[in-house]
């Protein structure tokens, strides 16, 4: 999927971390405090609650269901932080995101970052697959850049934010398949089949659509096995009752023959469309696989 200005309501949510983090704290102070729980970021309320305040703003209606956000103070503020937004172009730092201990502020936010082995993912067809595997298993097609089949290490970066001297809330902030060891030099964006970078507006990205709140890199193989599963098994296995911290990661083989597994992990703020990024060596071989949850400021 590819993201440009104006071209849905969730746009304007996903593409600018930056656009996140103001608009929690703009609607906390909408609702006063209302959006926000014992300093912590309300997972269960407040996604539904921003797009349907976004999607008043965007198209200047007046929305039954705003509930707390119908006030006109309100949508003027997160207009106000949407526009602002707009003007900031997202230049993820790969580097920064992934380096344990770095710091990012970001007005009353605080973000510290720490890395988390979160297990080995099987490749035995080196096609990987970026995708949310509870709602696009049978469909997500693979990137265009391959790898060879093996075994490979699956890292979370992990963001504790704080707000104030509140405790701290934990987003994932990207997601990692580790596969070699060289010094990334290069990074590009991860494409599928018909995706042309070149189609791209400046601000625009190409990434996939998170519906379920998890995301994951894994096997073709896996992810493909992972569709025909029944709602049932799917439902056991991958969605507990009680939504662990982040990552929260979750692993099960998804087919036997190869042992191939896909493990999930919470996606950042929640829903959204999210890039990924290849990186590459100075022989031009992968050296990873990174989709940014777009939860550090650019």
């Amino acid at each position: 999927m590819s993201i440009a200005r104006n071209t849905e309501i969730r746009t304007d949510l996903s593409w600018k971390p930056a656009v996140h983090t103001s608009l929690f704290r703009t609607l906390s102070q909408a609702t006063n405090g209302r959006a926000i729980t014992n300093n912590l970021f309300c997972r269960d309320e407040l996604p539904d609650a921003v797009l349907v305040a976004v999607r008043a703003v965007g198209s200047r209606q007046r929305a039954s269901c705003m509930g707390p956000f119908e006030s006109d103070t309100a949508r003027a503020l997160i207009h106000g932080v949407l526009e602002q937004g707009r003007e900031r172009m997202y230049r993820p730092d790969l580097g920064a995101v992934r380096t344990t201990g770095a710091q990012f502020v970001d007005g009353d936010l605080t973000m510290v970052v720490a890395d988390e082995f979160v297990g080995t993912v099987t490749i035995p067809s080196g096609q990987i697959v970026g995708c949310d595997p509870l709602i696009g298993a049978d469909e997500s097609p693979p990137f265009t850049a391959t790898v060879a089949p093996g075994r490979y290490a699956l890292r979370a970066w992990v963001a504790a934010i704080h707000r104030g001297g509140g405790s701290a809330d934990r987003r994932t902030a990207a997601l990692e398949l580790v596969i070699s060891e060289q010094p990334t030099l290069r990074w590009e964006l991860a494409l599928v089949d018909g995706q042309d970078v070149d189609q791209l507006g400046e601000d625009g990205y190409f990434g996939y659509s998170v519906g379920a709140g998890v995301g994951t890199l894994a096997d073709l193989v896996a992810v493909r096995a992972l569709g025909e599963w029944e709602f049932d098994d799917l439902d056991e296995v991958y969605i507990p009752a009680q939504v662990p911290a982040a990552p929260g990661a979750i692993d099960a083989v998804t087919e036997e023959a190869s042992g191939a597994n896909v493990i999930t992990v919470s996606s950042g703020w929640g829903d959204g469309i999210y890039p990924t990024y290849v990186g590459h060596a100075r022989d031009g071989s992968v050296t990873s696989f990174v989709t940014d949850f777009l939860v550090v400021p650019a």
